[in-house]
């Protein structure tokens, strides 16, 4: 995970039904990026954010406008759950069943707590966004010494 501070000069060609906009920062143009639906940010904006890749837009893990103490996530904990229940839903007929046939109910419990385990890797990665984040009166423009004091 890579933190940066990005502050938002100009921001144009801004489209906030799908969350697209372009932005000048510090005399140079990023163009076509998106945070989340209907979320532009605004010009003279400082924002704290997460990315998987460093500066790759399309791995934000979340943001925080630095006038607020607010932490947006790019996927919400919630989401993930919803995504962990509806896997097992959505194959409940081939893999849980398939499994409980197959495997017996050790199987079936095999593919229940892989699809946990996949739901809370990525809640626990929420929450390193948050604490990294939140940490509050650090310089984040270089992630490094964010993430050395949270791990």
């Amino acid at each position: 995970m890579h933190v940066e501070k990005i502050h938002f000069d100009e921001v144009f060609d801004a489209v906030a039904e799908d969350g697209n906009f372009s932005f000048r920062s510090h005399g140079r143009t990023h163009y076509g990026v998106k945070l989340q639906k209907h979320v532009i940010p605004r010009a003279g904006s400082t924002f704290a954010i997460a990315f998987a890749e460093p500066g790759n837009w399309s791995t934000v893990l979340g943001w925080r406008d630095l006038a607020s103490t607010d932490v947006v996530f790019a996927r919400p904990a919630s989401f993930w759950l919803y995504f962990a229940v509806s896997d097992i839903v959505m194959y409940a007929l081939f893999v849980v069943v398939g499994g409980y046939l197959y495997a017996g109910a050790g199987g079936t419990l095999a593919v229940t707590v892989v699809c946990a385990c996949i739901a809370f890797y990525h809640m626990r990665l929420n929450h390193k966004v948050k604490r990294a984040l939140s940490a509050g009166g650090v310089d984040v423009n270089d992630g490094a010494d964010l993430l050395a004091r949270h791990p």
